[in-house]
């Protein structure tokens, strides 16, 4: 008969089995009456397993798991500096060094940024045109600028579709020439018929707001000196911000007009310039950015 204490048995223990004397336990079955081997009997009895023994078991399988995920991080590493095209677009995005953003571009609370450029691609955004003897605008990447020329009662302008963005936030920064003065001019609302609003500022550091619709023009603000648009040859930083129920003009981050429940529909932002004097203006723009407003705010 096995036991549990080794030291009690006349077996001999090895390693957990139990080897029985066969001539003792069949005279104790003859004893008993019964015959002397069964036939389904074991020579070699095991002994019960030790709870104690089984945490190696766990300690491999844990092992094992680290391993494989160390493996794992190694590949992705090795990915991530060889091959990071490979990688699923969330995690390019976080192992993937992000350009910092241009000093100019400000962050405001509930705006998510669509657009940046600072003109040193041609054709990036804006593309360029002209037409002899009324207005030429390129973008001079050498200089990071997008130039517009306008001869005298013309105006050029480059626009965004903004139709994705019900609320938005267009900014630019604006350098009018001295030698040529002029205004520099952003457009909100504007429509394929040519309906929109416009809001400029000049070389003497005032604004002006008018309204475009059927062919008319429509003064809602004449000109305006204001001590915080600066005068040409410097650059100010002019915003136009549709919020759906109001579009607010500002320059240096000062509001100058606000045009409250607008009449025009929603349609395409810009900039612009315009000689509304006898001579050439040359406006320079440094660059631009556009924010979506979130619909949640």
């Amino acid at each position: 008969m096995a036991v549990d204490n080794p030291q009690q048995t006349s077996g001999v223990v090895e390693v957990g089995i139990y080897l029985l004397d066969p001539d003792t336990q069949a005279r104790k079955r003859a004893a008993t009456g019964l015959s002397s081997h069964r036939d389904t009997a074991r020579d070699v009895v095991a002994r019960p397993p030790d709870p104690s023994s089984r945490w190696p078991r766990w300690l491999l399988v844990f092992g094992s798991i680290l391993l494989a995920t160390a493996a794992l991080l190694i590949l992705c590493s090795t990915v991530a500096l060889t091959r990071p095209d490979l990688l699923p677009p969330g995690v390019q995005g976080m192992i993937t060094p992000q350009p910092a953003m241009p000093g100019f571009v400000l962050t405001t609370p509930g705006y998510n940024l669509q657009l940046v450029d600072d003109f040193t691609v041609p054709n990036s955004h804006l593309s360029d045109y002209t037409s002899v003897g009324q207005l030429s605008m390129v973008t001079l990447p050498e200089a990071g600028v997008y130039r517009m020329d306008i001869w005298p009662k013309y105006i050029g302008w480059g626009m965004f579709d903004v139709s994705a963005f019900p609320r938005y936030k267009l900014e630019t920064e604006a350098v009018i020439s001295p030698a040529t003065p002029g205004n520099a001019a952003m457009l909100a609302r504007q429509s394929a018929n040519g309906d929109t609003y416009l809001f400029s500022v000049d070389s003497a550091g005032a604004y002006r707001v008018e309204l475009w619709q059927n062919g008319e023009s429509f003064a809602l603000a004449h000109d305006t000196p204001s001590a915080a648009i600066f005068p040409a040859g410097q650059p100010n930083r002019l915003s136009l911000e549709d919020t759906g129920d109001r579009i607010r003009f500002a320059a240096n981050q000062v509001v100058l007009f606000e045009v409250i429940d607008p009449k025009l529909p929603s349609g395409s932002a810009g900039i612009a310039a315009y000689a509304a004097g006898a001579n050439q203006v040359t406006t320079d723009f440094n660059w631009v950015t556009i924010h979506s407003r979130d619909d949640s705010q």
